[in-house]
């Protein structure tokens, strides 16, 4: 979705504009429709954008969600080492 290559690629100002015409908060942690089932924030972890991790996170994107392999956006970004991301997480993440 246009969601997640925003969140991919550290956009932060543009999914600050997009933000008002999502339907729900539950639109931020949408799975992609491909096979990996990822939300924005699971790229966006992967990625390294800790500053649209943070955007998303205060926008209501869910840190605990699982991809298709059972990965969460914190696992993703440990095994990618990512560490200010994961110090973030940490706050949010509910084991």
């Amino acid at each position: 979705t246009a969601l997640h290559i925003v969140a991919a690629n550290n956009h932060v100002a543009l999914f600050q504009r997009m933000l008002p015409s999502l339907v729900l908060p539950a639109d931020l942690s949408a799975p992609r429709t491909d096979a990996a089932g990822a939300t924005p924030l699971h790229w966006a972890c992967l990625n390294g954008q800790t500053e649209m991790v943070q955007a998303l996170v205060e926008a209501g994107a869910e840190p605990n969600l699982k991809d298709a392999h059972g990965r969460t956006p914190m696992g993703m970004a440990q095994s990618a080492d990512h560490e200010a991301i994961s110090t973030y997480l940490l706050k949010h993440f509910e084991p």
